[in-house]
């Protein structure tokens, strides 16, 4: 794996951590709240250790929303994070393969239908609307730099993601 792609994975485990987080504090708030109404309503009063539960529960049900306010409130530096990585994996590494790839794949074509086109503008055209190099295009349009990206900040990493391996797919099948 590249060390350009890495931060992005390194990135959506954080958040997907600090989102798993909040759901967890989330539930537990849920449960303590629960397991508190019963005992409040139901417990012997002269029972010190239902109070003791009873306190315990109270000073938790109190913290938590604080806690998960925290949490929540760091999510968007993380997604920020993922968007940093993104953009670093963009313009330093797939960006850069992807103009390298239609060089080679450009010279490829080009010589292989030099000998059917005489003429130099059909030549060009024909070479440009090659498959090879539209499928290539193609690959590119899904390498852009997005800082609001449509459909979220995950989806759009997974993107990414994606095309680095389509790039290298590319190269593979097609200019090695």
């Amino acid at each position: 794996m590249s060390s350009q792609i890495k931060p992005i994975h390194t990135a959506l485990e954080k958040l997907n951590q600090g989102v798993a987080e909040v759901a967890s504090l989330e539930n537990l708030l849920t449960s303590n709240a629960t397991t508190l109404r019963g005992l409040e309503a139901n417990c012997d009063l002269g029972d010190d250790r239902a109070l003791t539960i009873i306190t315990r529960l109270q000073v938790i049900e109190s913290l938590l929303p604080r806690r998960i306010e925290t949490k929540k409130d760091a999510l968007p530096a993380l997604e920020q994070g993922i968007l940093e990585s993104c953009y670093q994996a963009i313009t330093g590494l797939i960006g850069p393969k992807i103009r390298s790839l239609r060089e080679k794949a450009e010279a490829r074509v080009r010589t292989a239908l030099s000998p059917h086109f005489a003429d130099p503008t059909t030549l060009a055209m024909s070479v440009s609307g090659s498959e090879l190099l539209r499928e290539l295009d193609n690959l590119g349009v899904f390498a852009s730099v997005q800082s609001d990206p449509l459909g979220g900040v995950i989806p759009y990493a997974e993107r990414i993601l994606k095309t680095w391996e389509s790039v290298e797919l590319f190269e593979k099948t097609h200019l090695t």
